[in-house]
């Protein structure tokens, strides 16, 4: 019998893929893989605008960086939503503002190269912060 096949790994040694790992805080602690990392809870108003921002410490030459709504009863609008983080120890920022008062969960996720076919698929990070909007 074959053993599971597992989709959690944080890195594919054979292709040499790693997942990119991402923090908070500039002293916060690291975190990396699929099943990622909470961060300290954030307020904002809503309309006002919420800078986010997730470090990268990669081998590689740049990281894809992806932020999105993960739950949450309203819209979120990102100043930009996936962008490129260029060194191997950058920072990718972005700012967020909220339509309607609520508790959310913003999603933060990093790939070492998102253009990958299939069969070299490998290798994310996600990130998670809690957002409660006020009026």
């Amino acid at each position: 019998m074959l053993p599971s096949y597992i989709l959690d790994e944080p890195d594919s040694g054979g292709r040499g893929i790693i997942a990119p790992v991402l923090r908070f805080e500039e002293d916060g602690p690291e975190f990396k893989g699929r099943t990622g990392f909470t961060g300290a809870p954030l307020t904002v108003a809503v309309g006002d605008p919420l800078t986010l921002s997730a470090l990268v410490d990669h081998p590689g030459n740049r990281t894809w960086q992806a932020w999105t709504l993960h739950q949450g009863p309203g819209q979120v609008e990102f100043t930009e939503s996936e962008f490129w983080v260029a060194n191997a120890d950058g920072v990718g920022t972005t700012s967020a503002r909220f339509d309607e008062p609520g508790e959310y969960l913003i999603r933060v996720q990093a790939i070492d190269s998102p253009t990958s076919s299939f069969e070299f698929h490998c290798c994310w990070t996600n990130g998670y912060i809690p957002v409660t909007v006020v009026q």
